[in-house]
């Protein structure tokens, strides 16, 4: 490739009526200075096409980065999903078991709580018959006792001669027999102990409460 060194160092032969040596020797200066110019565009456009391959070459490069990041993004949403939807099942599988077994215990306590009651109540039941049943022992002794007491007090006031008189006859005896015992009948005090007591209220399902 012909410089424009080589250009100035050119020499021509002389020849009758040849080129003006003047007007060639511009020419050449000419194309020179277009060469020169020419050089240099050439060598700032290649310094340009390095400069862009250069770029090119980062650009495929970050390319290259950018890819494998959307790539292992990709992965780490898909194992994300994943491992959410395996957590939301476990955290649901979880929250049936608790919400069953609470279920569960309540209808275990609802039971227990039946049964203590039913025995509460067979409890107070038997207690209310064993009450009733004690006062009623305490109120037929009590009756006893005083159909005893009163005896008693209607022979201690019958007068002595009502009480000792002796009379030969069966039929005068019987007859005093008689009036004694109704003398006694006649003044005894009039009571209703004969009468038993009503124990019902003891018995009220409403749970009325005995003092």
């Amino acid at each position: 490739m012909i410089s424009t060194i080589d250009i100035e160092k050119k020499d021509f032969t002389k020849a009758f009526n040849g080129y003006n040596k003047d007007e060639v020797d511009n020419f050449l200066n000419r194309i020179i200075i277009d060469i020169e110019e020419y050089q240099q565009t050439i060598a700032k456009l290649k310094s340009e096409q390095e400069a862009l391959r250069d770029q090119l070459s980062e650009y495929n490069k970050q390319q290259g980065n950018l890819t494998d990041t959307l790539a292992s993004a990709k992965n780490l949403l898909a194992d994300i999903s994943e491992s959410a939807e395996k957590r939301a099942a476990l955290i649901l599988k979880n929250a049936e078991t608790e919400a069953s077994t609470i279920v569960s215990d309540a209808k275990v306590s609802v039971a227990n709580s039946t049964r203590e009651l039913e025995m509460l109540k067979s409890q107070i039941s038997h207690f209310k018959e064993r009450y009733r049943k004690m006062l009623q022992d305490e109120l037929d002794s009590f009756q006893d006792d005083s159909t005893i007491f009163l005896n008693e007090m209607d022979q201690a006031f019958i007068p002595a001669s009502m009480s000792v008189q002796k009379v030969s006859t069966y039929g005068s005896d019987q007859k005093t027999d008689a009036k004694t015992s109704k003398f006694s009948q006649d003044n005894a005090p009039k009571s209703n102990m004969n009468k038993e007591i009503d124990f019902s209220y003891l018995n009220d399902n409403k749970g009325t409460k005995v003092l």
